[in-house]
Order: C-alpha cells, then sequence, then structure tokens
C-alpha cells in the first residue's frame, strides 16, 4: 500500500491523498459545503426581505411649497396605513389622504422659510424621517 506524503509545521498539518482513500472525510466535507450554500442562501433571503420590508417615507412631490401652507404635496414610500401621523418641521399636516400602502395625499401645515424635515410617525409610532425634504418659499408678489 503507497503511503500519502504528510506535511507538518507548529502551524499546519495537512496529509494529501484522494477522497478514495477517506471517504470518511469525503461526506463530512459535501455535508458541511450543503449546510453552508443552504445557510447562505438562507442569509441573502432575510437580508431581501429585510431591504423591502422597509416602511416609511421615500419622496415627496413636490418638494417645495408656500410659508403660508396649504399646498398639496403627495408622499411616496412603503406601509402607508390609517393612524399615520406626518409633520413638516415639527408641524402637522393637514387633511391625509392614505390612497395605497404606498401613496399619500396631504395639505401642508404653515411653516418658516427654508428646508424642514418630513416626518412620518406610523401607528406603533415608528418614525421616518427625510432631513431637509421639504422647502418653504415666500409666495411672490404678482
Amino acid at each position: 500500500m503507497m503511503m500519502s506524503p504528510e506535511y507538518s509545521s507548529p502551524a499546519f498539518s495537512y496529509e494529501t491523498g484522494s477522497a478514495a482513500q477517506h471517504p470518511a472525510r469525503s461526506r463530512v466535507c459535501r455535508g458541511a459545503l450543503k449546510l453552508l450554500g443552504l445557510v447562505a442562501v438562507m442569509m441573502l433571503v432575510v437580508g431581501v426581505m429585510a431591504c423591502d420590508n422597509k416602511k416609511g417615507i421615500q419622496e415627496i412631490k413636490p418638494s417645495f411649497g408656500n410659508i403660508a401652507g396649504n399646498d398639496e404635496v403627495t408622499l411616496i414610500g412603503k406601509g402607508f396605513k390609517p393612524g399615520l401621523e406626518i409633520r413638516f418641521g415639527g408641524r402637522r399636516a393637514k387633511g391625509i389622504v392614505i390612497e395605497s400602502d404606498t401613496k399619500i395625499r396631504l395639505k401642508t401645515p404653515s411653516g418658516p422659510q427654508g428646508k424642514v424635515d418630513v416626518v412620518v410617525i406610523d401607528e406603533a409610532g415608528k418614525t421616518t424621517v427625510l432631513k431637509k425634504a421639504f422647502t418653504y418659499r415666500r409666495a411672490s408678489k404678482k
């Protein structure tokens, strides 16, 4: 019978040989690789689901309005449900109409000139903030 060469050092030891010479090791390695592949796929699925389920506001159309307020604005996002509170620079929006779980129409409150945060507070109290996402402007004189 032919012996496989052996390599070793204080930090590493490896015996060469084919899978035929070590069938038990081969089965263990195949099993470990299958398990590793399954775990990787599960982690990928969980990661995609976590990213896809992000609730809250993503976009505002238009992103500007009059300092006097009462401008109609549409919010685009995910997970919109009854019971939401929406604030522009700390002031509550009015006339909130949830058209779907991805679209809300509302009237802006009055606000100071400049950029303000837009905050959506869901029914569970979780907040989503778009920093400086809405700009209040003074009405132009005609």
